[in-house]
């Protein structure tokens, strides 16, 4: 869910809308001086094109949506479906040269299309098999917790490619103690908050340096902290950066003095999982620590 009122303009609607209004209009004026009445497929693609300008941007009033990749799997089909019964209605009685221009023009886009992805699909195939194999190694730690965890026990990850955090919920019956698919997420903004600090420390990013990696690293705390689109997806500096970064390194100074270990019991904890040894500071901080398993990369300690 994103708390948001920023309008969310989508460039294939706009374009349906524009090809679509303006023969709508025409078509009425012709057949209002003729006394005759508009088919009803106008109203039908008049109110998808509506309905899906609607779905993207009612969030200004209401100030809650979803990621728009969702709407978008809907709006532009519909368009797509829109532009097709138009050409066929309308176009190919009135133009038909535009009629047959239109239908080679689609038909040549549509065979480059589908030849460029395919030789992109196949130039990238060794990438894919690539990063699959990478995953492979974190087959034995799923199958630990899987055989060893008790169900809906909870995980800290320390992983710097933070692949774990999403392969612990889907493929174990574990769950993680942070993640950074928040968007997806109802998690409480404290907890947020408290789980980015957490996040800070259990990485051991030290007091004096911890203003220096969160400028570096702005990604992360934007997809935590954002409240508007333009927070979420503008790059660089800015008044909202600059106050948040102050406001995260004052607060992990506090944080940081307190016991790491209470603080971490706030929330469930069952295990930490840490790709390498944890530090001896981090686990004299987090008194009780017992390593349970080992892949030699991967270790497991019971909280």
């Amino acid at each position: 869910m994103f708390y948001t009122h920023q309008p969310m303009p989508n460039k294939v609607l706009l374009v349906g809308l524009l090809i679509f209004l303006p023969c709508l209009i025409y078509e009425f004026y012709k057949k209002n001086q003729t006394g005759q009445k508009i088919e009803n497929w106008w109203w039908l693609c008049l109110s998808f094109l509506l309905g899906g300008l609607l779905a993207l941007n009612q969030q200004i009033l209401t100030g809650q949506t979803i990621w728009p990749y969702h709407f978008v799997q809907y709006t532009v089909p519909l368009v797509m479906v829109v532009l097709v019964v138009l050409f066929y209605n309308f176009i190919k009685s009135r133009l038909p040269k535009i009629w047959r221009l239109g239908t080679a023009a689609v038909f040549i886009f549509l065979s480059v299309f589908a030849f460029a992805t395919i030789r992109n699909f196949s130039y990238r195939g060794d990438d894919r098999v690539g990063d699959m194999e990478k995953l492979q190694k974190y087959s034995g730690i799923l199958e630990w917790l899987n055989s060893n965890a008790p169900k809906d026990s909870v995980v800290l990850t320390k992983d710097s490619e933070d692949s774990l955090q999403t392969l612990i919920p889907a493929l174990t019956s574990s769950n993680t103690y942070r993640t950074n698919w928040l968007q997806l997420s109802l998690i409480p903004a404290e907890r947020i908050y408290h789980n980015y600090l957490v996040f800070l420390r259990i990485n051991e990013i030290k007091l004096e340096e911890v203003r220096g990696y969160l400028q570096q690293h702005q990604s992360e705390f934007r997809i935590s902290f954002f409240t508007d689109w333009d927070m979420l997806f503008a790059a660089g500096d800015s008044e909202y950066i600059n106050q948040k970064i102050e406001q995260i390194a004052d607060d992990y100074q506090l944080f940081i003095k307190k016991d790491f270990t209470t603080e971490l019991k706030k929330y469930r904890l069952d295990y930490i999982m840490s790709a390498g040894p944890l530090s001896e500071n981090a686990q004299v901080e987090l008194r009780g620590l017992a390593e349970v398993w080992n892949s030699g990369d991967i270790f497991i300690y019971k909280f």
